[in-house]
């Protein structure tokens, strides 16, 4: 049994993590007693954390102790317990050393779920500027939500959380910043999206460490930028599905380019489009167009014996050059479009 006089003693906090109840909270105590059987001690419960007063050890004894503590309740009860223990003080000091374990206490907030804190764990936290703003490019973030880019979603979210972590905020300013990056990746949904996401509001802020914070936005963001993306690649297909009927539609064309279809048809930038069609199709335009002039050449020659070469070229979009579409013609298939057409008769081809 632990005397109150004025020999040096050591305040604990144990708090249980996740759901429990009496039963968990007895077994707390029980495991505790277990492990300071040695130890003078006193405890005792304040709604669901229990407080011990021990006498003075060393940090690593202490540790020892605590970590047994944890080892026990989590077989026990599949639950993780977070602690927080004080420096040395005596009795009349215990309001002194209650403060400061309940200010180690939040800090589990940054070091999660089964941490033991100390005072030496946050003291590096008070030597930062966390009155400064945190330096974040919010606008980033949106637009690769925006974008479906779910690479750079990963790397800004992490860099989020990671500058949170190192600046070590109070809980509520960290909370503040979180909510703000969650309000910014919704805001990138459809419009009745949002109001599903927002429903998540009061689950966000329950949570209790920064590590869940960043699962649950995390996941959020993902979801929202797997969502962008799929319209994305959906509107991409049908632009690129539109350029290819245009193509088909207009190949006898001469002047039939990229530039051309970027500004007149479609009206947009031609280097997206040319990136846009190199992308979903796997060719360069340039490429896919004379591809398809020469297999429609190929397809003209083979159905119709008696049609000329200049007749063909005109069809497949080189007008009234049918030496430039023979010589196109042979570097395609190998052979000249007279030669093609005799070893179609021939049952070469």
């Amino acid at each position: 049994m632990l005397q109150i006089g004025e020999e040096s003693l050591r305040l604990v906090i144990f708090q249980p993590d996740g759901d429990f109840g009496y039963e968990e909270l007895f077994g707390l105590m029980k495991g505790i007693d277990q492990a300071f059987d040695r130890k003078r001690y006193l405890t005792t419960n304040i709604k669901n954390q229990v407080l011990v007063l021990v006498e003075a050890v060393d940090d690593r004894e202490l540790i020892r102790l605590l970590t047994q503590v944890k080892e026990v309740f989590n077989a026990y009860h599949r639950l993780e317990v977070s602690i927080a223990y004080s420096g040395e003080g005596s009795f009349a000091d215990t309001p002194q050393l209650y403060q400061e374990v309940w200010e180690c206490l939040q800090y589990t907030f940054y070091l999660g779920t089964g941490s033991i804190v100390t005072k030496t764990d946050i003291e590096p936290s008070r030597e930062h500027n966390t009155s400064a703003a945190l330096l974040f490019n919010f606008d980033a973030v949106a637009v690769a939500v925006k974008s479906g880019n779910i690479t750079a979603v990963e790397q800004e979210i992490t860099a989020f959380f990671r500058q949170l972590q190192d600046k070590r905020y109070e809980i509520s300013i960290s909370k503040t910043y979180a909510l703000e990056l969650f309000m910014v990746i919704i805001r990138q949904s459809k419009a009745e999206a949002m109001e599903s996401y927002i429903g998540k509001l009061s689950e966000l802020m329950t949570l209790d460490y920064l590590e869940q914070l960043q699962e649950f936005i995390q996941a959020i963001a993902l979801q929202v930028t797997k969502e962008n993306y799929d319209r994305i690649v959906t509107t991409h297909n049908k632009l690129i599905k539109q350029v290819i009927h245009y193509i088909q539609e207009h190949l006898a064309e001469e002047d039939l380019t990229l530039k051309g279809l970027a500004s007149e048809v479609f009206y947009m930038n031609v280097s997206y489009l040319s990136k846009l069609f190199l992308r979903e199709t796997g060719e360069k335009f340039s490429h896919y167009l004379m591809r398809v002039r020469m297999e429609k050449a190929k397809e003209l020659i083979a159905e119709h014996d008696e049609e000329l070469v200049y007749a063909v070229a005109q069809r497949v979009g080189f007008g009234n050059n049918p030496q430039y579409f023979s010589q196109l013609f042979k570097k395609y298939t190998g052979y000249t479009p007279s030669e093609y057409k005799k070893g179609l008769g021939s049952n070469i081809f």
